[in-house]
């Protein structure tokens, strides 16, 4: 069985109200329970005090006998029961010695008054009246003086039970209460807990719904946001999750358009080119066959570069890192590029300081990494154009800075960041003949080598790449 949010809540916080409702019920019941001790012992304080300022009037009145002080209304509280007095016998009652006793209305003497056990002791402490055998935990003891000489004590333990109907039916309604206002708690504290546990849930099964429009494909939805809580930060997070793939699956349809576009120009390239060798139009020369190479050449590089760029997203490239000095791959390239670009109107400009400086690197990439970015360099540049490379080391950042210049066309600063996007074409660069892969190619290589990749204007007029890769130091 599945149990929602919704009751989770309202049973958890209906459990913590009731738990919080029956302590504090326990607590009053505890509390009226020692205030009612309380009382007790406060009222048998009392009596004793009284009785005692009685029996000390009557033990002086009867010159200190205390067997005429028991036959006394007062001194017969004292009696008890007879099977606790002590075994000697007590004094005649007055009818044995001539007078009888008052008769009280309906022949029967009123019942004596309710009270706790008590016994009478002379001033050495012997048994006079009362019970014989008192517990010796909670005795309350009062003198009994005439304010300068003791004559006795009186001493009690304090029945904490209900002994009168008016008492028990007091501590009746006392519990029937209680227990009243725990069902009144326990039912308001359910009517908040679903009130509080709606609100809750309710902004939750939302979201339930926003997230199920997106996972259906329905990118374009938007939760409409209130608040500044986590529930509402979520919300946000989830805007920006269906923000990011409306904006993939933008990139995709383009991505899968300019694929083919790039495929198809060198292919129908190709297809006419043959075509017209077919129908004789054109002679099968070396000139031709140079033309047919040079489309080849390019769906090779297109091919491969979409290797790199599915292999590099995916995590599949495979590097061997090992030191290497970067100034030395960096200057077989540049010595290379010398004689390709031989015969065009190029001027170069090589700085390189980094000679006892190695890096922590793979040398076929970091080789890739540098031809790419010299390439791009020359196939974005109008002639006649002019490329500055410097490598510099930052011994405070520990970093190898490479820095690829070149002249105009340049680009906007907006544009950037842009220039890394795959298939991405910069409108200012006007002579880009190749896919938009390299300079991606490029960011993942950099990436995989714990560096930085970066591009903005240059001093040139054109575009400066800079690369920083960390050394070993």
């Amino acid at each position: 069985m599945r149990i929602g949010v919704f009751t989770k809540l309202t049973v958890a916080m209906v459990g913590v109200a009731g738990v919080i409702l029956i302590a504090t019920l326990f607590m009053a019941r505890w509390s009226f329970k020692s205030g009612f001790e309380e009382y007790v012992i406060e009222l048998e304080q009392q009596r004793l005090e009284q009785l005692a300022a009685t029996l000390a009037s009557l033990y002086f009145r009867f010159n200190g006998d205390w067997e005429r002080v028991l036959n006394t209304p007062p001194g017969q509280q004292l009696r008890g029961n007879p099977d606790q007095l002590p075994h000697h016998r007590p004094p005649p009652p007055h009818h044995e010695r001539g007078h009888r006793p008052k008769k009280h209305h309906g022949g029967r003497r009123p019942p004596p008054p309710r009270h706790s056990p008590t016994r009478l002791l002379d001033v050495e402490r012997n048994h006079v009246g009362g019970v014989v055998d008192l517990p010796t935990k909670g005795i309350i003891e009062v003198r009994i003086t005439d304010g300068s000489t003791t004559v006795g004590y009186l001493q009690t333990q304090p029945t904490h039970r209900l002994m009168t109907r008016s008492e028990r039916r007091f501590a009746n309604q006392q519990l029937l209460e209680s227990g009243v206002i725990a069902a009144g708690g326990i039912l308001l504290a359910v009517c908040v807990a679903l009130f509080v546990a709606r609100r809750l849930v309710g902004p939750i099964t939302a979201l339930k719904q926003t997230v199920q429009q997106i996972s259906g494909g329905n990118y374009q939805i938007r939760h409409q946001v209130t608040g500044q809580d986590e529930v509402a930060d979520l919300a946000r997070s989830i805007n920006q999750l269906a923000h990011t793939l409306a904006s993939h699956q933008t990139a995709r349809k383009r991505l899968l358009a300019d694929l083919s576009h790039e495929l198809r120009t060198p292919v129908a390239i190709l297809n006419a080119e043959l075509e017209a060798v077919g129908a004789g139009l054109k002679p099968l020369d070396q000139k031709q066959l140079g033309s047919f190479q040079a489309e080849v050449d390019r769906l090779t590089r297109l091919i491969s570069d979409l290797y790199d760029l599915a292999m590099a997203d995916a995590g599949g490239l495979n590097y061997q890192f090992e030191k290497v000095d970067s100034a030395s791959v960096l200057r077989d390239i540049l010595n290379l590029a010398k004689y390709t670009l031989s015969g065009h109107e190029w001027h170069q400009s090589i700085d390189i300081r980094l000679s006892s400086y190695p890096i922590h690197a793979d040398p076929q990439r970091l080789t890739q990494l540098f031809t790419n970015l010299l390439n791009n360099a020359v196939r974005h540049t109008n002639l006649p154009g002019k490329i500055q490379v410097r490598a510099e080391l930052s011994l405070e950042r520990q970093l190898a800075i490479y820095t690829f210049e070149d002249s105009p066309p340049g680009i906007k600063p907006s544009d950037a960041a842009q220039i890394f996007v795959p298939f991405e074409q910069v409108a200012n660069k006007t002579h880009a003949d190749g896919a938009g892969l390299g300079l991606a190619i490029c960011r993942y290589i950099v990436q995989a080598h714990q560096g930085n990749i970066t591009a903005d204007t240059s001093a040139l007029g054109g575009v400066r790449v800079t690369v920083e890769l960390p050394v070993v130091t």
